[in-house]
């Protein structure tokens, strides 16, 4: 994956009557846990269809579709890392293979996805 010099880092959060999601894009400098930008990213046909992709190759199961559009509208949005507390279904580390494995059969790069604990040091 190319690495930009300041990454770009999002924390998500579904709101489901607009069916879209709230990103916050973090870019932070060295030493600094400072909000450069924030942006709305609302979802896409390309970003249903991955999330989509996801559960039809079994990384989580349909009733989870909320989570697997998260990591499909940060992928697609090409955020290098995810934030989320989700253990369950997002940061889970053979989960996240499966994710980074279909980002990059469907032409996408891959994605980092961490807690909360492993990026604000």
């Amino acid at each position: 994956m190319i690495r930009r010099e300041r990454p770009r880092i999002v924390v998500i959060r579904f709101n489901g009557d607009e069916g879209g999601v709230v990103v916050i894009l973090v870019q932070r400098e060295k030493g600094r846990r400072d909000f450069d930008r924030i942006e709305r990213v609302v979802s896409t046909d390309k970003s249903n269809r991955l999330a989509e992709r996801y559960i039809a190759e079994g990384i989580v199961g349909k009733a989870n579709i909320n989570d697997s559009r998260h990591v499909a509208l940060a992928s697609v949005a090409g955020v290098d890392v995810l934030v989320s507390f989700n253990c369950t279904h997002i940061v889970k580390l053979n989960r996240i293979h499966k994710y980074n494995a279909i980002n990059v059969l469907s032409g996408y790069s891959q994605i980092e996805i961490r807690t909360p604990d492993e990026v604000i040091q």
